[in-house]
């Protein structure tokens, strides 16, 4: 069995126009793939990924931040990741984080 080692970040929002850019750039920067999932946003958080190198996934309606989290993880392990770390689009987590967060999980995985 192949294992992979892609590492993907999930992150959901919702109206977070005002961040959600910078965030997905850094996390494209971090991860081998990002999947942010805009959960019905009405203020151009999706617009505001144009030309970002990452999927976007829309639910027409806000279905809430499990279900934005349960579609991207999903769709981040159909692309091939092996390790997934959710953060979400208002800043409050620091992609910088990432790296030190998967140095962890090496370590104290069996």
């Amino acid at each position: 069995m192949i294992v992979s080692m892609k590492t993907a970040i999930v992150i959901p929002a919702l109206n977070e126009v005002a961040t959600i850019r910078a965030i997905a750039q850094r996390a494209a920067a971090a991860a081998d793939i990002v999947v942010v999932v805009d959960d019905g946003s009405t203020d151009g958080t999706a617009a505001a990924l144009d030309g970002v190198r990452i999927t976007l996934l829309r639910h027409e309606r806000n279905l809430g931040k499990a279900a934005s989290l349960w579609d991207g993880i999903e769709a981040a392990l159909a692309a091939g990741a092996g390790t997934v770390v959710t953060m979400d689009g208002d800043g409050q987590h620091d992609v910088d984080d990432v790296p030190r967060l998967l140095r962890a999980l090496a370590a104290h995985s069996q």
